[in-house]
């Protein structure tokens, strides 16, 4: 036990002593940060920074950050063995100090998902609002030198996976989703394949934004281990020809914390039977107690479904968002209900008190979901479109409110942040990450890639991971007569 003490405080020694300094000079570079996973600052990721972690990871006195924080690699303020070593492990092997960089790092990738959650239930034995589907995307950059960078779109594969999250039926069955595709779908679908035949681990394809993606992973908040984890991270690989030419890492965030159990808790009833039964009450005629499974979309539109040319809804109802926001709206008087909701009615409904799906920068600073969503009633008004009509980046950052936004380019025209570009093409989440998870978020995970790329947390901003020579002119986030 001595032996073992002293070669952790030598080792936490040598990390606080190099953490300080390596950057500047042990990568030759002083605008140079080391690699996330670089636990000893040498420019590498290596055995010498897996026994240092696994020193810290066992010690007890490295669960607080004033101590043997070098291993900290997620910055929450101790090493965990389900982050920290996925940071490590994700860049294993890998050098990125300037020299190596510019010499054999030829491409860049970047990975987000577009909504910053994917709501779904535990269960689809009675009704489904939302199927198993999550959109997973990834940007890949080659860096010339002595050119500009090029967006790639074809001649290289890109593979991804999720390491805690390998399967949604196997040793434990996280769902039962698989045991309804036919009476939702009218189609029986292979267990542990997506709607649009994807896996947990699988291969990307080109998508429609400059990007690469791959629709509809099966995936549930249920890690390999039973535990909750509404914020899996996968790794993405990009080869060419074969060879690995680039990876990162980024979260696929899925949560089935809906509380409707709430208010839906009649006794001898389920949540789920609960709210048709009480469906039925309100609308004679429709019995869905003996429809069951339901979908709700098969009569509100939903426009992920809709999109997809399935459920495309009945004109004739009210949207699930608008008939969800009205019919709710004047409910959440009951101050017990409040206060399980940490006072955020939203968190009824949308993921959660657990969950935290706002986990962004605006959330660091104080604002709400009716920051930028404004009411319920506003959200229910008849006149917003579900899914279109949202708030928008330019609302809120104007000349008029900051001068420093002068001229800036936010959306694109008649697009939303998810769907815009900016900066030679560049999907706005690569550099911002998703909605309701800008960066730099309060979800530690959510900073992996950043803190992978950059060493540090925030908005992608620095330029040598796709250029290969610092640029000269203003940074084109402005609008072209700037």
């Amino acid at each position: 036990m001595k032996s073992f003490h002293l070669n952790l405080i030598v080792s936490c020694w040598l990390t606080v002593s190099f953490s300080a300094s390596a950057a500047l000079f042990m990568c030759g570079d002083p605008t140079h940060l080391p690699p996330a996973g670089d636990v000893n600052s040498d420019c590498h990721v290596n055995w010498y920074d897996l026994e240092i972690f696994a020193q810290q990871w066992l010690a007890s006195d490295c669960i607080q950050p004033t101590n043997c924080f070098g291993a900290d690699l997620d910055r929450s303020g101790g090493v965990t063995l389900h982050n920290d070593f996925s940071i490590l492990s994700g860049n294993w092997f890998r050098c990125t100090a300037p020299e190596c960089f510019r010499t054999t790092q030829s491409y860049t990738v970047f990975a987000f998902n577009d909504l910053g959650m994917h709501c779904t239930q535990p269960s689809f034995a009675d009704m489904m609002i939302l199927p198993l589907y999550n959109d997973f995307h990834a940007v890949v950059v080659r860096r010339r030198i002595g050119d500009d960078p090029q967006i790639v779109t074809s001649s290289v594969a890109i593979q991804y996976n999720i390491p805690s999250n390998t399967y949604s039926v196997g040793a434990i069955k996280k769902t039962d989703f698989w045991d309804y595709t036919q009476a939702l779908f009218g189609a029986a679908v292979p267990v542990n394949v997506g709607l649009m035949g994807k896996k947990l681990a699988d291969t990307m394809g080109p998508g429609d934004n400059n990007d690469w993606v791959a629709h509809g992973l099966p995936i549930t908040p249920i890690r390999d281990d039973g535990q909750f984890d509404a914020y899996p991270l996968a790794t993405v690989i990009v080869t060419v020809a074969g060879n690995e030419v680039a990876r990162t890492q980024a979260v696929v965030p899925v949560s089935t914390e809906m509380n409707c159990q709430l208010c839906h808790n009649t006794p001898g009833l389920s949540v789920t039977m609960d709210i048709l039964h009480k469906h039925d009450s309100l609308h004679p005629g429709y019995d869905l107690v003996n429809k069951r499974p339901v979908a709700c979309g098969t009569c509100h539109r939903q426009e992920p479904l809709a999109s997809l040319n399935v459920y495309p809804g009945d004109p004739a109802v009210s949207s699930l968002s608008r008939a969800m926001h009205n019919s709710h709206k004047s409910r959440f008087t009951d101050p017990a209900v409040l206060q399980a909701l940490g006072g955020d009615a939203c968190y009824a409904c949308h993921p959660g008190v657990v969950t935290k799906c706002l986990r962004d920068v605006h959330s660091k600073a104080g604002m709400t979901c009716t920051s930028c969503h404004v009411s319920m009633e506003a959200v229910a008004s008849l006149n917003r479109r579900p899914w279109i009509d949202e708030p928008s980046c330019g609302g809120c950052h104007p000349l008029a409110k900051n001068p420093n936004h002068a001229n800036y380019q936010f959306e694109e025209s008649g697009k939303l942040f998810r769907q815009s570009k900016g900066h030679m093409g560049v999907p706005c989440e690569v550099c911002h990450n998703t909605p309701h998870a800008l960066t730099p978020a309060t979800m530690n995970v959510e900073n992996v890639q950043t803190i992978n790329l950059m060493g540090h947390s925030g908005v992608i901003n620095k330029c040598l991971l796709c250029h290969t020579e610092t640029p000269t002119e203003i940074f084109p986030h402005h609008r072209d007569d700037d």
